[in-house]
Protein backbone atom coordinates (compact mmCIF):
# COMPACT_ATOMS: atom_id res chain seq x y z
CA UNK A 1 0.00 0.00 0.00
CA UNK A 2 0.92 3.62 0.55
CA UNK A 3 2.15 3.15 3.85
CA UNK A 4 5.14 4.52 3.47
CA UNK A 5 6.04 7.39 5.72
CA UNK A 6 9.12 9.61 5.65
CA UNK A 7 10.76 9.61 9.15
CA UNK A 8 13.08 12.11 10.42
CA UNK A 9 15.88 9.93 8.88
CA UNK A 10 14.48 9.22 5.59
CA UNK A 11 14.06 12.90 5.53
CA UNK A 12 18.05 12.92 5.44
CA UNK A 13 17.83 10.02 2.91
CA UNK A 14 15.39 12.23 0.46
CA UNK A 15 18.09 15.36 0.92
CA UNK A 16 20.83 13.08 -0.34
CA UNK A 17 18.45 11.53 -3.25
CA UNK A 18 17.87 15.10 -4.62
CA UNK A 19 20.86 15.73 -4.84
CA UNK A 20 21.51 13.58 -7.72
CA UNK A 21 20.23 13.49 -10.66
CA UNK A 22 20.07 10.42 -11.77
CA UNK A 23 18.19 9.50 -8.52
CA UNK A 24 15.30 12.14 -9.42
CA UNK A 25 15.21 11.20 -12.69
CA UNK A 26 14.21 7.20 -11.61
CA UNK A 27 11.55 8.57 -9.34
CA UNK A 28 9.84 10.90 -12.06
CA UNK A 29 9.76 8.17 -14.75
CA UNK A 30 10.41 4.86 -13.13
CA UNK A 31 7.35 2.89 -13.22
CA UNK A 32 7.24 1.99 -9.61
CA UNK A 33 8.41 4.60 -8.01
CA UNK A 34 8.05 4.96 -4.09
CA UNK A 35 4.65 7.00 -2.71
CA UNK A 36 3.91 8.08 0.32
CA UNK A 37 0.86 7.70 2.92
CA UNK A 38 -2.51 9.40 2.80
CA UNK A 39 -1.52 12.99 3.85
CA UNK A 40 0.42 13.76 6.41
CA UNK A 41 0.45 10.46 8.08
CA UNK A 42 -2.01 11.86 10.69
CA UNK A 43 -5.09 9.94 11.99
CA UNK A 44 -8.68 10.65 10.66
CA UNK A 45 -9.43 14.04 11.61
CA UNK A 46 -5.86 15.33 11.90
CA UNK A 47 -4.49 17.74 9.09
CA UNK A 48 -6.36 16.20 6.32
CA UNK A 49 -5.60 17.28 3.14
CA UNK A 50 -2.59 18.72 3.83
CA UNK A 51 -1.16 16.18 1.19
CA UNK A 52 2.30 15.05 -0.05
CA UNK A 53 4.33 17.47 0.91
CA UNK A 54 3.48 17.39 4.81
CA UNK A 55 5.10 13.75 4.83
CA UNK A 56 8.10 15.06 3.99
CA UNK A 57 8.83 17.83 5.71
CA UNK A 58 10.64 17.16 9.63
CA UNK A 59 8.35 18.23 12.55
CA UNK A 60 9.04 22.01 12.97
CA UNK A 61 9.99 22.32 9.40
CA UNK A 62 7.93 24.58 7.34
CA UNK A 63 5.70 22.80 4.59
CA UNK A 64 7.31 23.75 1.56
CA UNK A 65 7.75 21.82 -1.98
CA UNK A 66 11.49 21.05 -2.51
CA UNK A 67 13.01 22.27 -5.90
CA UNK A 68 12.53 20.15 -8.54
CA UNK A 69 15.83 20.13 -11.19
CA UNK A 70 15.76 22.77 -14.06
CA UNK A 71 16.27 20.06 -16.02
CA UNK A 72 13.28 17.58 -14.86
CA UNK A 73 11.14 20.76 -15.13
CA UNK A 74 12.06 21.40 -18.76
CA UNK A 75 11.49 18.07 -19.14
CA UNK A 76 8.02 17.92 -18.11
CA UNK A 77 7.37 21.21 -20.01
CA UNK A 78 8.29 19.43 -23.20
CA UNK A 79 6.19 16.61 -22.23
CA UNK A 80 3.22 18.69 -21.57
CA UNK A 81 3.54 20.67 -24.95
CA UNK A 82 3.86 17.91 -26.98
CA UNK A 83 1.46 15.68 -25.55
CA UNK A 84 -1.17 18.62 -26.45
CA UNK A 85 -0.31 18.04 -30.22
CA UNK A 86 -1.82 14.68 -29.71
CA UNK A 87 -5.00 14.68 -28.08
CA UNK A 88 -6.18 11.07 -28.72
CA UNK A 89 -3.38 9.34 -27.69
CA UNK A 90 -3.85 7.47 -24.47
CA UNK A 91 -0.76 6.58 -23.99
CA UNK A 92 1.09 9.87 -23.97
CA UNK A 93 -1.44 11.57 -21.74
CA UNK A 94 -0.93 8.68 -19.56
CA UNK A 95 2.88 8.88 -19.39
CA UNK A 96 2.07 13.16 -18.83
CA UNK A 97 -0.50 12.48 -16.28
CA UNK A 98 2.18 9.79 -14.13
CA UNK A 99 5.64 11.98 -14.43
CA UNK A 100 3.18 14.98 -12.85
CA UNK A 101 1.97 12.82 -10.34
CA UNK A 102 5.05 11.57 -9.48
CA UNK A 103 6.60 15.71 -9.52
CA UNK A 104 3.93 16.10 -7.00
CA UNK A 105 5.23 14.72 -4.64
CA UNK A 106 8.40 16.97 -4.32
CA UNK A 107 6.21 19.87 -5.46
CA UNK A 108 2.41 20.10 -5.29
CA UNK A 109 1.82 22.58 -7.89
CA UNK A 110 2.43 19.20 -10.66
CA UNK A 111 -0.68 17.84 -8.57
CA UNK A 112 -3.41 19.88 -10.98
CA UNK A 113 -1.19 18.97 -14.37
CA UNK A 114 -1.94 15.41 -13.22
CA UNK A 115 -5.38 15.30 -12.56
CA UNK A 116 -6.25 17.39 -15.42
CA UNK A 117 -4.29 14.63 -17.66
CA UNK A 118 -5.62 11.52 -15.78
CA UNK A 119 -8.59 12.43 -16.28
CA UNK A 120 -7.55 13.50 -20.20
CA UNK A 121 -7.19 10.05 -20.06
CA UNK A 122 -10.61 8.87 -18.48
CA UNK A 123 -12.31 10.78 -20.56
CA UNK A 124 -10.70 8.81 -23.59
CA UNK A 125 -10.72 5.67 -22.36
CA UNK A 126 -12.89 5.28 -18.65
CA UNK A 127 -11.54 1.69 -18.30
CA UNK A 128 -7.66 2.59 -18.48
CA UNK A 129 -7.15 1.00 -15.19
CA UNK A 130 -3.84 3.21 -14.83
CA UNK A 131 -5.81 6.19 -14.97
CA UNK A 132 -7.77 5.26 -12.64
CA UNK A 133 -5.33 3.82 -10.00
CA UNK A 134 -3.31 7.21 -10.71
CA UNK A 135 -6.52 9.24 -9.83
CA UNK A 136 -7.58 7.64 -6.51
CA UNK A 137 -3.57 7.64 -5.89
CA UNK A 138 -3.60 11.64 -5.68
CA UNK A 139 -7.04 11.44 -4.02
CA UNK A 140 -5.65 8.83 -1.45
CA UNK A 141 -2.80 11.54 -0.89
CA UNK A 142 -4.78 14.63 0.15
CA UNK A 143 -6.95 12.52 1.99
CA UNK A 144 -9.78 12.74 -0.13
CA UNK A 145 -11.68 9.96 0.69
CA UNK A 146 -15.19 10.34 -1.38
CA UNK A 147 -13.02 11.12 -4.36
CA UNK A 148 -10.67 8.03 -4.17
CA UNK A 149 -13.29 5.68 -3.06
CA UNK A 150 -15.52 5.66 -6.38
CA UNK A 151 -11.91 5.24 -8.24
CA UNK A 152 -10.56 2.63 -6.00
CA UNK A 153 -14.10 0.58 -6.75
CA UNK A 154 -13.89 0.85 -10.72
CA UNK A 155 -10.03 0.14 -10.75
CA UNK A 156 -10.69 -3.36 -8.16
CA UNK A 157 -13.47 -4.25 -10.52
CA UNK A 158 -10.73 -4.18 -13.36
CA UNK A 159 -8.36 -5.33 -11.82
CA UNK A 160 -9.35 -7.58 -8.40
CA UNK A 161 -6.32 -8.87 -7.15
CA UNK A 162 -4.48 -5.91 -6.56
CA UNK A 163 -3.89 -6.22 -2.86
CA UNK A 164 -1.91 -2.63 -2.48
CA UNK A 165 -5.09 -1.46 -4.25
CA UNK A 166 -7.55 -3.13 -1.82
CA UNK A 167 -5.82 -2.06 1.15
CA UNK A 168 -5.60 2.02 0.32
CA UNK A 169 -9.41 1.14 -0.67
CA UNK A 170 -9.55 0.09 3.40
CA UNK A 171 -7.85 3.06 4.17
CA UNK A 172 -10.33 5.68 2.37
CA UNK A 173 -12.98 3.79 3.82
CA UNK A 174 -11.57 4.45 7.44
CA UNK A 175 -10.72 8.13 6.35
CA UNK A 176 -14.40 8.03 4.74
CA UNK A 177 -16.25 7.45 8.33
CA UNK A 178 -17.01 3.97 7.57
CA UNK A 179 -14.55 1.65 10.24
CA UNK A 180 -16.85 -1.17 9.73
CA UNK A 181 -16.13 -1.58 5.94
CA UNK A 182 -12.60 -0.65 6.39
CA UNK A 183 -11.87 -3.87 8.13
CA UNK A 184 -13.93 -6.00 5.95
CA UNK A 185 -11.83 -4.86 3.28
CA UNK A 186 -8.54 -5.55 5.17
CA UNK A 187 -9.57 -8.79 6.44
CA UNK A 188 -10.24 -10.07 2.76
CA UNK A 189 -7.28 -9.34 1.62
CA UNK A 190 -5.87 -10.72 4.58
CA UNK A 191 -8.13 -14.04 3.78
CA UNK A 192 -6.79 -14.13 0.56
CA UNK A 193 -2.99 -12.87 1.05
CA UNK A 194 -1.96 -14.08 5.14
CA UNK A 195 0.80 -12.15 4.75
CA UNK A 196 0.28 -9.07 3.13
Amino acid sequence: GHGRQLTAAGIGALGLFLTSGLAIWTLILSPTAPRPGPGNGAPHGGAAGTGAKAAQVPEGHPAVPLELPAEVKKFITELEAKTKEKPEDVEAWLKLATVNSRAAQLDPSYTAGALTAFQHVLDLDPKNADALRGLANIHYDHEEAKDAIPLFERYLALRPDDDSARTDLGTMYLYGGDPTRSVATYQAVLKRNPSF
